[in-house]
C-alpha cells in the first residue's frame, strides 16, 4: 500500500485476509490525516506482484478508490500471463463487481515508477517509467489530492494528453492526445455492459489445480467484462455511450517505445479513469 501526504511514519498492519488488511490501512491513514489536518490518499500497489491481490479483493473494499494499473518494476506481472489476468483486466473485473454487484463506485487506476535502482547497471526498477498527470488549480498537496479524488488525472508511461473531457449530457468521452512526430496512436474504449454475468469460475493450472488468483468471468454468450467498445486511431479519439454501459474508460497506445526500456511493455501507454458511471447502480444478485 502507498500512502500520500503523511506527517508521520505508520506501522505495517497484519490481518487474515487482503481485504481485512486494506480496511485497517484505510482507517489508519484516514486517522493520521485527521490528526495532522492534512488530506491523505491510499492506493493499492502492484496487485499482480507474486499474484498477491485479486480483483475480488479490490472489489470488496468499496471505500478504497485507487490501485496501480501499472507499476514500473520489471517482474511485477502487470501484463499477466496465460493463467493470470493483467492488471488492466483486474481493473475491469473489480469495477464491474463494484458497479453491478455492490452498487459501489469504481476504482481509479494510478501508475508509478516504484523506483529502487539509481546507480550502476541494474534496470529492474529505475525511475521515470510511469506516473500520473493531474489537472489541479494549485501545485499543493491539498489541491492535487482533491483533483485526484475527483478523477481529474490520467496514468501514463509516456503518452501525453492535451485534454481529457467527459460530456455528461452527450455521454461522450473525448481525448486530445499530444502526437509527436512520426507517432501512431490507437485508443481502445473499454467498458462493461449491463446484464453481464457475475458468475466467476476458478482458474486452473496445467495439472488441474485451482489457482489462488482472480476468477475467470468469461462467458460464451452475452456481454463480457471489460469489452473493447470501440478502437479509434489518431490524436482526437472519442466515444459516445449508447446507454447500456456501466462505465467507459480509455487506454491509449503509442507506437513509441518507453523512454526507459522495460521487459513488461513494448509501447508507451496512458489510462484514463472510468467515467459515465453512477454510484446508485442497483446491485444484481
Amino acid at each position: 500500500l502507498g500512502a500520500i501526504n503523511l506527517h508521520e511514519a505508520l506501522p505495517a498492519l497484519r490481518g487474515e485476509t487482503v481485504p481485512e488488511i486494506l480496511r485497517k490501512a484505510l482507517d489508519q491513514v484516514a486517522e493520521a490525516g485527521r490528526r495532522s489536518g492534512r488530506p491523505t490518499l491510499l492506493h493499492v500497489n502492484h496487485p499482480n506482484y507474486k499474484w498477491g491481490v485479486t480483483a475480488e479483493d479490490l472489489a470488496a473494499v468499496v471505500d478504497e478508490q485507487f490501485f496501480e494499473v501499472w507499476n514500473g518494476v520489471d517482474g511485477d506481472n502487470d501484463p499477466g500471463d496465460a493463467l493470470h489476468p493483467s492488471t488492466d483486466q483486474i481493473w475491469a473485473i473489480a469495477n464491474t463487481l463494484r458497479l453491478a454487484g455492490l452498487g459501489a463506485p469504481p476504482l481509479f487506476g494510478v501508475a508509478s515508477d516504484d523506483s529502487h535502482d539509481y546507480q550502476g547497471n541494474e534496470r529492474r526498477s529505475p525511475p521515470f517509467r510511469a506516473w500520473i498527470q493531474v489537472r489541479a488549480r494549485h501545485l499543493t498537496p491539498e489541491s492535487l489530492i482533491r483533483a485526484i479524488e475527483r478523477g481529474d488525472f490520467y496514468a501514463s508511461t509516456g503518452v501525453v494528453l492535451a485534454d481529457m473531457a467527459f460530456d455528461a449530457d452527450a455521454r461522450r468521452l473525448s481525448l486530445r492526445i499530444h502526437a509527436r512526430p512520426g507517432e501512431r496512436l490507437s485508443t481502445r474504449f473499454i467498458g462493461t455492459r449491463r446484464g453481464v454475468s457475475l458468475a466467476g469460475r476458478p482458474r486452473l493450472d496445467a495439472a488441474g489445480n485451482v489457482l489462488e488468483t482472480t476468477l475467470d468471468y468469461r462467458s460464451d454468450t452475452g456481454p463480457q467484462i471489460g469489452e473493447v467498445l470501440a478502437e479509434v486511431a489518431g490524436p482526437r479519439p472519442s466515444y459516445r455511450m449508447r446507454g447500456d454501459e456501466l462505465y467507459v474508460r480509455a487506454v491509449v497506445t503509442s507506437s513509441r517505445a518507453p523512454e526507459v526500456p522495460t521487459t513488461e511493455a513494448e509501447f508507451q501507454q496512458a489510462w484514463t479513469p472510468p467515467v459515465g458511471w453512477t454510484p446508485a447502480v442497483a446491485p444484481q444478485p
